[in-house]
């Protein structure tokens, strides 16, 4: 469940998604990733193009109290990959605004040539009506979390110039 995913599209040329309002809120809607690019690759001289974007939301199901949500604002590196010809990567992402999403705002989690700058990611961890997100995690986040740099397919990848303000508000052990 995502606004939008790419699945397994391989060395597409000239891809963009830009100048998309997205809005969630919590209990009306549960996406994993806004935006999702598992296992694609734009080319070396035509990246996939992430831009212009405004994103607010992504909740679990029951955002006060399940700890074991995921999902987020843009995931820009997803899933393992065994060969090179199969890793995610040629993706950039650059002036979008990401607001109050849990778990993270902008992730790389496998992949290379990879790169997100000038972005806006800005969650206080609360819900509007001021309970605490449990799932809240972290703003941005590159993490080779598959271990793939030993297939050597987790490389250049880069996060630099974004603006983050981003909270994780201490939850009680009984909470």
């Amino acid at each position: 469940v995502q606004f939008v995913q790419f699945n397994d599209i391989k060395d597409i040329a000239k891809a963009e998604i830009a100048w998309n309002e997205i809005i969630n809120e919590p209990g009306k809607s549960r996406v994993e990733e806004n935006i999702n690019m598992f296992k694609s690759s734009g080319t070396p001289d035509s990246p996939i193009l992430i831009h212009d974007n405004y994103i607010q939301g992504a909740y679990a199901v029951s955002p006060a109290a399940d700890k074991k949500y995921f999902g987020g604002g843009l995931m820009l590196g997803d899933g393992s990959a065994k060969t090179l010809d199969a890793a995610v990567g040629f993706i950039r992402a650059y002036r979008n605004q990401i607001v109050s999403t849990s778990n993270q705002g902008i992730a790389i989690a496998a992949g290379h040539d990879i790169e997100a700058y000038e972005n806006r990611v800005i969650s206080s961890g609360y819900l509007p009506g001021g309970t605490p997100i449990a799932a809240q995690n972290v703003g941005l986040y590159v993490w080779d979390l598959y271990g793939d740099k030993h297939r050597k397919t987790f490389f250049n990848n880069v996060m630099r110039d974004n603006l983050v303000g981003w909270a994780r508000p201490l939850i009680s052990p009984t909470a």
